[in-house]
């Protein structure tokens, strides 16, 4: 824990400074659950998705908790998700600039973000936490994307008007594809792996994604998780400008992060 806030300024000083009078994308992932590698795994295919489908590369920044990459990369904590957003705060333009928030793990009834790490004794993620770190940071135009169980019931609290968020089921549903013997959830398959790699435009990557989980619940009888949809009235323009700058680009397959024990050797 001593060496989080090293590790969080090195991944600062690693991200691209944004370009004047152009709007720029950087992005965070949080990948909370430290037992089950199909969280890190969304979030370590995010930079590589975002760097040549949306034009992000060297603007992601991660926090993940693994034991494959904690010495190297800080954990997702709530500390450290104020800290990052800060940091990405001053290097980004928060009046110019979009960020991107993509948070996985397991989500609870009340409505919390599961934060876990090994026997450590790690705060939850409430939607307040979530909501108080971007204004302490001051970003202005937000995209955020939730996949967790119960994820709809963080909508309420980070509702604003330049604001766009997602989520991977109803404030009273749980979604699919964790566990210790998958590679990516649900929600990351259709909205990241597939959606977004079809479309730049978030709001029909939701709309893509809803349609093949929709499906793939069908297909299983499983409970409809109901992905949800909440944007403030300035966002789409927003994105929509910022969209006609990106240049056609190729699919970025998803591949799952190397095993622990490889991880840990290529560190050596």
């Amino acid at each position: 824990m001593y060496a989080q806030p090293d590790l969080v300024d090195a991944s600062l000083k690693r991200l691209r400074p944004q370009t004047p009078g152009k709007i720029d994308l950087y992005a965070l992932g949080f990948a909370g659950d430290g037992e089950e590698n199909v969280f890190r795994n969304e979030v370590d295919y995010l930079p590589k998705l975002l760097a040549q489908r949306f034009g992000t590369n060297g603007r992601t920044l991660q926090l993940i908790n693994s034991p494959a990459t904690f010495e190297k990369m800080p954990l997702a904590t709530r500390t450290n998700l104020y800290d990052a957003l800060s940091g990405i705060a001053a290097t980004m333009d928060v009046n110019e600039d979009i960020l991107l928030l993509f948070l996985t793990s397991h989500g609870s009834r009340d409505h919390q973000l599961y934060v876990a790490m090994g026997a450590m004794p790690l705060d939850q993620l409430t939607p307040a936490d979530i909501r108080d770190a971007l204004d302490a940071a001051h970003v202005r135009w937000r995209v955020i994307v939730i996949s967790a169980c119960y994820s709809g019931g963080f909508i309420p609290a980070l509702r604003e008007p330049h604001t766009m968020v997602i989520t991977a089921a109803r404030s009273d549903r749980t979604s699919f594809g964790c566990g210790s013997d998958s590679q990516i959830t649900w929600f990351g398959k259709a909205f990241l792996a597939e959606a977004l790699n079809q479309t730049t435009d978030f709001h029909d990557a939701y709309l893509r994604a809803r349609a093949t989980i929709t499906g793939w619940e069908k297909r299983d009888n499983e409970t409809p998780s109901e992905p949800q949809y909440w944007a403030g009235p300035e966002i789409q323009k927003k994105l929509d400008t910022w969209r006609a700058t990106l240049q056609p680009a190729a699919p970025v397959p998803f591949a799952p992060s190397p095993p622990e024990s490889a991880a840990r050797s290529s560190t050596r």
